[in-house]
């Protein structure tokens, strides 16, 4: 069995679910194992919102607990709103008889809600003649999931290769995104031709991630996104002596060049 109560502004303080209100149990440096009984509440979830929202950003959550082999105490609030949001300085106490306990540890753990990770601008490609792939470095683990969507017009449209085919997405709620976004594999199995239907000669391109986890154990993280590709090339004026060497024989008019450095080269005379 756990029992809460709340300690604010130099109060105990707990909550009355026929009058829908709070009331003073006891001084807060004098709580005790009987107030925890008489007034505490066994669900934090019975108390409304906006009850919870009264209380000040300093309150702090005492936990009682009746198991004297319990090693880890939970403090869960379901649904949309939780007033520990609201808390300026968080605190869990949790009260004991031991008086031979002098130290005990918390561990916090949650689960954040899922999310798309949207870029803060293109990745300029204008330089690149063929994309060969994409390489996404990241982590599924457990429950955990990462989606991907691209875009090549500055985040207009975004689209994602399903069933063999680009599909541009018909919104960005998660929903849709976690649905019909490409997973790890799919982006990673893209060929060049695949990729260059897409592009369609766009000079930017940019990704966005979905990424989502059940529990707290579960991975869903990016870590950086690898792209293979071909450029164009540039050319670069040769220097005699080093990348070759050239003479000219006025007899026979023949120009020789001696090539000393790897490459392709071009002559113009």
């Amino acid at each position: 069995m756990e029992l809460y109560l709340f300690d604010d502004k130099g109060y105990i303080r707990a909550y009355d679910q026929g009058k829908n209100e709070w009331y003073k149990v006891c001084p807060s440096d004098q709580v005790n194992e009987e107030h925890f009984f008489e007034h505490g509440e066994e669900d934090l979830n019975n108390i409304p919102y906006v009850k919870l929202h009264e209380l000040s950003k300093d309150v702090q959550v005492l936990i009682y607990t009746d198991d004297p082999e319990v090693e880890e105490l939970k403090l869960v609030i379901e649904g949309e709103y939780n007033f520990l949001y609201d808390l300026k300085n968080p605190q869990l106490l949790t009260w004991t008889s031991d008086t031979s306990t002098t130290e005990k540890t918390t561990t916090t753990v949650f689960v954040p809600k899922p999310q798309i990770v949207f870029p803060s601008g293109d990745t300029d490609i204008r330089g690149v003649h063929t994309i060969q792939k994409f390489n996404l470095i990241a982590n599924e683990a457990g429950g955990g999931v990462v989606r991907v969507i691209v875009s090549v017009d500055s985040g207009e449209t975004w689209m994602s290769f399903k069933d063999s085919e680009w599909k541009e997405l018909e919104d960005l709620e998660l929903e849709t995104v976690k649905e019909n976004g490409m997973s790890l594999d799919e982006l990673n199995a893209l060929t060049s031709e695949q990729i260059e239907e897409l592009r369609n000669g766009s000079s930017t391109i940019r990704f966005a991630y979905y990424l989502e986890i059940v529990n707290p154990t579960d991975v869903a993280e990016t870590d950086h996104l690898e792209m293979v590709v071909d450029l164009y090339g540039d050319w670069v004026e040769a220097e005699e002596g080093i990348d070759y060497e050239g003479s000219y024989d006025k007899e026979t008019r023949i120009v020789t060049i001696d090539v000393l450095s790897s490459g392709n080269y071009k002559v113009n005379y």
